[in-house]
């Protein structure tokens, strides 16, 4: 088989690995083939850059070999960011990206909540932005609210009830 031909099936190979991904979605993450490394877009493109790196190459005068070890390189570039890019997105859809607990902080509801979901912004310096939030009652846009739980992005809030400085009981009563 020419090199031209290797990186054109190599090419087309990576464009259909890419494809069945978008189609079925994480295809090796269901099988764990690669210990939630790697999914099938990655892998896929990684070929399609070989493949499309190897025929510029030839393309332009290049010998095979260089050709080769050049897409080589490239494809295994493209492998190891789609790797980091693969473990970046499961710790967001696991909502691992922070390292610290919302619960005890205060909200501001800015869409309403119940139990199906709602929108509301943490008084904390370390959020920026909107969290998705959801409660066992209906909570209305305004409304003051305390984090209960903090799962994953997502948090369960409840109405904030202040306490007063001095419940304390008296002494001396």
């Amino acid at each position: 088989m020419t090199p031209g031909v290797v990186f054109v099936v190599a090419g087309a190979l990576g464009l259909a690995l890419i494809a069945i991904g978008l189609i079925f979605g994480g295809l090796l993450d269901l099988f764990d083939v690669t210990g939630g490394l790697l999914s099938l877009a990655p892998i896929g493109a990684a070929l399609a850059i070989f493949g499309a790196v190897g025929v510029i190459m030839l393309g332009g005068g290049a010998e095979a070999q260089p050709a080769y070890l050049v897409s080589g390189a490239a494809g295994v570039l493209s492998l190891g960011i789609g790797a980091v890019f693969t473990r970046y997105f499961q710790r967001i859809s696991r909502g691992s990206t922070v390292d610290y607990n919302l619960v005890g902080q205060t909200a501001i509801v800015t869409s309403d909540v119940d139990e199906t979901g709602g929108e509301v912004h943490v008084e904390d310096s370390r959020e920026s932005g909107r969290r998705l939030a959801t409660s066992a009652a209906l909570l209305t846009e305004g409304t003051r609210v305390r984090v209960i739980a903090h799962t994953g992005s997502s948090l369960r809030v409840a109405p904030y009830i202040a306490v007063p400085e001095n419940s304390s009981p008296k002494e001396g009563s």
